[in-house]
């Protein structure tokens, strides 16, 4: 209970309590600006429709945060990962769609988000909860950006049920992304 009490606050949520997953990203305020999101700004829930992709992002943050940490980059970084299943929808914007996919190269430049940045203001006074868009860490793969906890929802049986546990050991050059009960499954990626 104090624990919970230490949180920052849940923007307001019209739809019925959602799982704690699915809420806690629109708690707190990032140090850093992502896709969607300027820094100083409420963070945003992201998925993937494949784990691939979403093991891809990942993976590019984990070699980011090593470039970034003064000390660490000729350190091996390993970190813990859970990975569910759920269900989005919201009214939307699909950049993989025309009109907007023939502004792709805007929209999956890898470090210069200020197009996404501009593009997710608008679309968020526009009442947009959700875009898809094409990751940029696993090209071809659909991935979304959530604006809203309205626009989430367990899948059948529940969140819990879709957990997986992944393991990511990463270098300033190589980063490998194994599921912790099968290490045949597995994502690698060279820098």
């Amino acid at each position: 209970q104090l624990l919970e009490a230490s949180k920052p606050p849940l923007p307001p949520i019209r739809k019925a309590a959602k799982h704690f997953l699915l809420t806690t990203p629109f708690r707190y305020v990032p140090a850093h600006a992502s896709r969607f999101r300027e820094v100083g700004r409420h963070g945003l829930w992201y998925g993937a429709t494949k784990l691939e992709a979403a093991c891809a992002e990942v993976a590019w943050w984990r070699t980011r945060f090593i470039r970034d940490s003064v000390g660490l980059a000729d350190e091996k970084i390993v970190t813990l990962h859970t990975f569910f299943a759920a269900y989005v929808a919201g009214r939307g914007l699909d950049l993989m769609a025309p009109p907007w996919d023939a502004f792709r190269a805007a929209w999956t430049r890898s470090d210069d988000y200020s197009a996404t940045h501009r593009l997710a203001n608008a679309a968020e006074v526009a009442g947009i909860e959700v875009i898809r868009y094409e990751s940029t860490r696993a090209p071809g793969h659909a991935c979304v950006a959530v604006f809203t906890p309205d626009a989430l929802r367990e899948p059948r049986g529940g969140l819990d049920a879709t957990r997986q546990k992944w393991v990511c050991t990463a270098t300033q050059g190589h980063v490998m992304m194994m599921a912790e009960d099968d290490r045949q499954r597995r994502f690698e990626w060279r820098r």
